[in-house]
């Protein structure tokens, strides 16, 4: 999908939906080559726009999960993150981030570039989250390494250069 394009809605309304209730997911991956921070500026406010048209009665279930490709400090993403009602699982007191901040290589805080936005109403569902790393590689210098697969042995096994973010929702 190219970057101008609109995010990949999901959209569950009706019987089909967990509890009967409307809910929908927008999945993104916003582009990551460096000096073109006013493109992830311009995706975060298309992704905004579909979130605020998609949200409302019947569908308030809402969740906007991706590797951004930008820490929230950046300012790039504010369309996205300040300018709706999305709330970032990781700002939930229970979420866990582990030994690190961050999502993406060696974890560390502007490291955090991968997203769980919920709505309010699926914030509210929110109990917890957490950041998992048992699958990205860490190599044999890094300080403080967290907890790895016993059979990542080498990068080449890494599950990815990005560790998981989850929320924990109850339904």
């Amino acid at each position: 999908m190219g970057a101008g394009a609109p995010g990949r809605a999901a959209d569950s309304r009706g019987p089909g939906a967990p509890c009967g209730l409307g809910a929908a997911y927008l999945s993104r991956r916003f582009v990551a080559e460096t000096g073109i921070a006013p493109l992830r500026w311009v995706t975060a406010a298309r992704v905004a726009g579909i979130y605020e048209g998609l949200h409302g009665p019947g569908l308030d279930l809402i969740a906007v999960i991706g590797d951004l490709n930008d820490d929230p400090a950046s300012g790039v993403l504010n369309p996205l993150i300040s300018g709706t009602s999305l709330r970032d699982i990781s700002t939930h007191p229970a979420f866990d981030f582990g030994p690190r901040k961050g999502t993406f290589g060696s974890g560390n805080e502007k490291d955090k570039i991968d997203y769980v936005l919920l709505s309010p109403a699926l914030f509210a569902r929110a109990t917890g989250g957490a950041v998992f790393r048992k699958g990205v590689w860490h190599g044999p210098r890094t300080r403080n390494p967290w907890p790895i697969y016993d059979t990542l042995t080498a990068e080449v096994h890494a599950a990815s250069d990005h560790a998981a973010i989850y929320a924990d929702l109850t339904f």
